[in-house]
């Protein structure tokens, strides 16, 4: 986004990436509907990587980066904005 102006604003008025990225920007945080989808998808793309590895230590190695993952990510605080609320 500081390379290029252009790409910043088209990402800062996109319908759906924008409240994201101001939400991220002023308050160093997510929406709790923002978390909840993340973690869906974050489960459900290394579930299929971990289904499709032939290897038992592929495996074992994607479990562990799922685990630092969501630990990471279920750690940033949550910031919900009346709008963003279902």
């Amino acid at each position: 986004m500081r390379g290029s102006p252009r790409l910043n604003r088209w990402l800062m008025e996109h319908r759906h990436f924008g409240p994201i990225l101001r939400n991220w920007h002023q308050n160093g945080a997510v929406s709790s509907k923002v978390k909840r989808r993340a973690n869906i998808m974050i489960v459900l793309s290394f579930a299929l990587s971990i289904y499709l590895v032939p290897l038992v230590w592929h495996k074992v190695m994607l479990l562990v980066f799922l685990s630092v993952l969501l630990l990471w990510f279920n750690r940033l605080p949550v910031h919900d904005s009346p709008s963003s609320v279902e």
